[in-house]
């Protein structure tokens, strides 16, 4: 992993991070090549956490969708109460379920001085977010080297999102990926007053219209007039396609792919349809 920069994207950082989020729905004899990791599972929620140690970085990694439970976490949309915020109510009670294990590897003597980085894909993302915004909250400061997340679900409301980005240490490094094509990361806005926070990091699809005028293919923190291209031609799809939502482009595949002229090695492929079984 490369030194983070306060408030600067880093595409080689995010596609290893990215990489880790798929490998948390994996199996472990599917990972190549074998990592030196563990898991952290919340029995009651089905929710698992892959840790990826290396020389220098712990590496948390919040598994996605996988299961009826896990679909039953997102759909919970009601509110819970936090330091003043509203915050998605299955999102915080699935978190619950592992924090404790999650806080104690990160104080635990054997992560030495390796850099630790918090990622996820999909609802992992929104775990992430949500366990930066906590341990902050606890502890009034973080050992975060960054939090990476991809087509990550808003967690919060708009007070959630004003104290997140008004804090610091907590906005410089946080990045949220969002492919041009993922509708996933447009709701549960339609369904309430959730907002997003952190630096948006918005990738067009290889597919799609090419690079930006800056000639590469993401634009940081862009405006809603920005993106509007790609939003009226989603539209434009998901009408023709007769859906809502056009859930394939969602799948983390789609997030590895953006990823790939910054990887040396083949991409890691992951099926988010299956659920995993984590390694001992």
């Amino acid at each position: 992993m490369n030194e983070p920069r306060p408030n600067a994207f880093d595409a080689g950082n995010a596609a290893k991070l990215c990489e880790a989020s798929a490998a948390a729905y994996l199996e472990c004899g599917d990972m190549s090549p074998p990592l030196e990791s563990g898991d952290i599972s919340g029995r009651s929620t089905d929710i698992h956490v892959r840790i990826t140690r290396t020389d220098s970085d712990l590496i948390i990694a919040f598994r996605g969708t996988t299961d009826v439970r896990n679909w039953l976490t997102d759909l919970d949309c009601a509110w819970d109460l936090e330091d003043g915020c509203r915050v998605h109510r299955g999102f915080a009670r699935a978190l619950d379920s592992v924090q404790s294990q999650i806080s104690a590897e990160i104080f635990s003597p054997r992560r030495g001085g390796r850099r630790v980085w918090l990622a996820g894909h999909s609802l992992g993302g929104a775990l992430a977010m949500l366990y930066a915004w906590r341990f902050f909250n606890t502890y009034h400061q973080l050992p975060f080297a960054g939090i990476y997340t991809f087509g990550q679900p808003r967690v919060g409301n708009s007070a959630f999102r004003d104290i997140y980005n008004s804090s610091a240490e907590l906005f410089w490094g946080t990045f949220r990926i969002v492919h041009a094509d993922d509708v996933i990361p447009r709701i549960p806005w339609l369904l309430g007053a959730y907002r997003h926070a952190g630096h948006e990091v918005f990738f067009t699809a290889p597919r799609a219209f090419g690079a930006f005028p800056t000639g590469q293919n993401w634009m940081a923190d862009p405006t809603l007039l920005a993106k509007l291209p790609w939003d009226i031609r989603n539209a434009v799809r998901e009408v023709r396609q007769g859906k809502v939502a056009l859930l394939a482009d969602h799948h983390v595949d789609s997030y590895l792919e953006l990823f790939q002229p910054n990887r040396a090695e083949p991409a890691l492929r992951a099926k988010v349809s299956e659920p995993g079984r984590v390694c001992p």
